[in-house]
């Protein structure tokens, strides 16, 4: 409404400024409305074919789960040396550019399969003592990396990108892991 308004007022000036008739001011304006279209669409169809999406139409699916584990950060030098465990709540976040014929990007139940399989090994277990965290700090950072490098390869099968994992360990602290 705001750029109908403005290019109304837009018509008006052209027609006192330049002496036109109210009919040419309303030519010119709809001829650069047009210009303006599909210089637009030009543009989308070139990030279009470089393969980015900034721009382009997207939906953002998410789902949540939990899992229950142990882990202790080695060489940490405070209170998380010591092994302790964390009700830690998964969410992952997928894109696409389009929907299926249900009008689905994916179903929010494959998904979360998806993601409880990735998770089977983590849940009630001591992180410390599965690979690869047997050799690095099993962190909520390490782990959202983890779940998001083991998720990626088999989510494309289905039409959507892995965009976003993300690991709490507690409400109030979370860590997540994206490919920019």
């Amino acid at each position: 409404m705001r750029s109908l308004q403005i290019g109304l007022y837009g018509i008006i000036i052209k027609r006192f400024s330049y002496g036109l008739s109210l009919k040419q001011a309303a030519a010119i304006w709809c001829l650069s409305m047009i210009v303006q279209y599909e210089a637009k669409s030009r543009s989308a169809i070139k990030r279009q074919r470089a393969g980015t999406t900034r721009g382009m139409p997207m939906y953002e699916i998410s789902i949540q789960t939990v899992f229950s584990a142990a882990h202790r950060l080695r060489n940490y030098q405070g209170d998380c040396e010591a092994l302790h465990g964390h009700n830690w709540k998964v969410q992952v976040t997928v894109q696409a550019r389009k929907l299926n014929d249900l009008g689905l990007a994916i179903d929010f139940k494959l998904l979360k399969k998806m993601t409880n399989e990735t998770l089977a090994r983590l849940d009630h277990a001591c992180l410390n003592d599965i690979a690869p965290f047997c050799d690095m700090n099993p962190s909520s950072e390490n782990i959202a990396r983890v779940l998001f490098e083991e998720m990626k390869a088999g989510i494309g099968a289905y039409g959507v990108s892995l965009v976003r994992v993300s690991v709490w360990e507690s409400d109030n602290a979370w860590a997540s892991y994206f490919e920019g």
